[in-house]
């Protein structure tokens, strides 16, 4: 069966499908409704330039993805700066990394310029379906052993440590997640690396978004 994701304002209208129903509404802090999805969940799978990636959210204008398995692991920045503009990762993730997506998955893709990016703590945190006890990150230390058994990213990370797109104040500090939960760490140590990219809203997907049957674009 053939899905059509078309979003309206901030409703989700899914032609023949029920992707909606496995979709946990919350406001972002721009008080409009994504929808995220979040714990332990098996139907977000989808396949992206012949790769399995899992749907981490559906916008108001875009859909976000996350790549199942780690490219490898690698500095946030050689030169060890909290910089992303700035750094070596954001470099190597938009020319040596981008030049592998095919060029019809890469005209999928919201934006050209430098798309290839990675999650955010705030990203990691949403993702978790226990915001009540998971929602922040106070709350994550707090309630750690619980909080990482409700939320799938995870799971994809494995028990290894990944970068976020986030940094500290202190100019060599970035935040990862994914190990015990969550960490910091100086920008020149290696760590996973899962790109994200954010897709174009109107796309046509068929599949259950599980393991074996992942949503598949239509071209």
């Amino acid at each position: 069966m053939e899905y059509v994701i078309k979003i309206i304002s901030t409703i989700i209208v899914l032609v023949n499908g029920t992707i909606v129903n496995h979709l946990h509404p919350m406001i972002n802090v721009n008080e409009k409704n994504d929808y995220v999805f979040n714990g332990n969940i098996t139907n977000n799978y989808i396949v992206f330039n012949h790769e399995l990636w899992r749907i981490m959210a559906v916008h108001k204008r875009d859909i976000q993805i996350i790549r199942n398995h780690s490219v490898g692991n690698m500095p946030f920045d050689i030169y060890n700066s909290n910089n992303w503009n700035l750094s070596s990762l954001k470099k190597y993730l938009n020319s040596v990394y981008l030049n592998t997506i095919n060029t019809k998955y890469q005209k999928l893709i919201q934006t050209n310029d430098n798309p290839v990016t990675l999650i955010s703590i705030d990203d990691y945190l949403k993702a978790n379906s226990n915001q009540k006890l998971c929602g922040s990150l106070d709350l994550y230390f707090k309630n750690d052993g619980l909080c990482r058994q409700t939320n799938y990213i995870d799971k994809i990370a494995n028990g290894q440590p990944l970068w976020t797109i986030s940094s500290d104040d202190n100019e060599h500090i970035v935040y990862y997640v994914g190990a015990t939960y969550f960490g910091d760490s100086q920008a020149k140590y290696e760590m996973a690396i899962y790109p994200s990219l954010h897709l174009k809203k109107n796309i046509k997907l068929n599949g259950q978004g599980t393991i074996n049957n992942p949503y598949k674009i239509v071209f």
